[in-house]
């Protein structure tokens, strides 16, 4: 985005040869070739937030797909990377930073585990930050949540998910979606659970 423009100019002074054309330091160009002008626009840098969303493991590990049991409490982060991409600059953010996470069924969103920046209404979880992201910088929010699927024992089910992230003037919006999570989730047949 264009913040303004000026005029700006310059003349030559003086000259150690002579030049016909001109005379220098007489503040004239009409007719001179000692003097140029130009217009210097000034362009905001914008923040461009790339999403991502991962489980955690029960080590920690970041992973992409992870393997659950009903009833089992799964953690994700999830967040947004300011990223300069194609050499080009990216500026700060300069408003509140939205994350947005519909969790399918079958995943239940567990408040009292989660970032305090977090709250769900039904399967929609909601985190907002309004602290500046600068550039290369990264924003991330920890979302907890607890397997009830429901499934009968001894099947399994998987279930993805991704998280959506905005913020104004984002100048590209199309990596705002994060790469999908699958959930493995497999629920013991009852001989299992009765060894």
């Amino acid at each position: 985005d264009t913040l303004g423009s000026a005029a700006v100019g310059g003349e030559i002074l003086t000259a150690a040869q002579p030049d016909p054309d001109s005379t220098p330091g007489n503040g004239s160009a009409a007719a001179e070739d000692d003097a140029a002008a130009a217009t210097l626009v000034v362009v905001a840098r914008r923040p461009n937030l790339r999403a991502f969303k991962f489980a955690l493991n029960e080590v920690g590990q970041q992973v992409s797909t992870i393997p659950t049991t009903e009833g089992a409490r799964v953690v994700f982060r999830v967040g947004a990377v300011n990223e300069v991409t194609g050499g080009t600059g990216v500026g700060p953010t300069t408003g509140t930073v939205t994350l947005t996470d519909t969790l399918p069924a079958g995943l239940v969103f567990v408040s009292t585990a989660s970032d305090p920046r977090c709250s769900a209404v039904g399967q929609v979880v909601t985190c907002v930050d309004g602290a500046v992201v600068p550039a290369s910088g990264t924003v991330q929010f920890f979302v907890a949540t607890s397997v009830q699927t429901g499934i009968a024992p001894g099947n399994t089910v998987s279930l993805y998910n991704a998280a959506v992230v905005s913020t104004p003037d984002d100048v590209m919006p199309d990596d705002n979606t994060s790469y999908a999570v699958t959930i493995a989730v497999r629920r013991p047949a009852e001989a299992e659970l009765a060894v």
